[in-house]
């Protein structure tokens, strides 16, 4: 798995998503007719930031 970030935010948020990612359950790779292939997915992460002002 060669995870990477499409849009950087800053701030550490790209190495910590990626670091989610590849700490996460193993994943099922993709299959045609019965045969694992390589796939691209992309997977949404929302950002919620909050301000104690």
């Amino acid at each position: 798995m060669e995870p990477k970030t499409i849009k950087s935010f800053g701030y550490g948020t790209d190495e910590e998503a990626i670091r989610v990612i590849t700490n996460a359950e193993k994943w099922i790779p993709g299959e045609i007719r019965g045969i694992k292939v390589r796939c691209q997915y992309t997977l949404p992460i929302t950002i919620q930031s909050s301000t104690n002002m």
